[in-house]
């Protein structure tokens, strides 16, 4: 069996009702139709979005996992993508090996669903192509680096960690914090 890539909603205090997508299917590839979805047929009411997403009526039970971010994520789960009706956004989330036994989920990264002209990145893709990432200072396409960071005490803003995506061509930076409120940095 390959690795595994899930999709799901924030349920609230840690808990995550998630669905089995696909292998290998990365939030650079999914974050396009996960917008497309939430504009198209969601009509950008991300609570419907997020019911219909772990419907039982609509996936396979097999399918559905539920869990807390604070738990383990077993060895075959290498992605967990989950929307958060609260922000209209989705946060990622990727296995950290802190100890080769005992590997714990790390945030990866937060995007918002809706689009501004202020983005840094014009994210697309369709039926027939992989998502692109474009830098709207540079023109880079899909030249990312993905990282994260606690917010520092002296930092306006709520506490908890920031996810960062850079252009890695012209060092710009797109910092999300955990209230989906969006900081584009254009100085290396």
């Amino acid at each position: 069996m390959g690795q595994r890539t899930y999709v799901g909603v924030d349920k609230g205090k840690g808990r995550y009702h998630a669905v089995y997508h696909q292998n290998g299917l990365y939030v650079h590839d999914l974050l396009p139709e996960l917008r497309r979805d939430w504009q198209d047929i969601y009509h950008g009411d991300t609570a419907a979005m997020a019911a219909a997403m772990v419907d039982p009526r609509r996936v396979h039970r097999s399918y559905l996992h539920r869990g807390r971010i604070t738990e383990a994520p077993s060895l075959d789960m290498e992605q967990l993508t989950l929307l958060e009706p609260d922000h209209d956004g989705v946060s990622v989330y990727v296995p950290h090996q802190n100890k080769p036994w005992a590997p714990v989920w790390s945030l990866h990264s937060r995007h918002r669903l809706t689009v501004t002209d202020t983005d840094l990145f014009v994210v697309a893709g369709n039926d027939e192509q992989i998502g692109t990432w474009t830098c709207t200072r540079c023109g880079a396409v899909d030249q990312l680096a993905f990282t994260t960071r606690h917010r520092r005490g002296n930092e306006p803003g709520p506490n908890g960690e920031l996810g960062i995506v850079t252009c890695t061509a012209c060092r710009s930076a797109e910092t999300t914090d955990s209230l989906f409120k969006v900081t584009v940095d254009h100085t290396p």
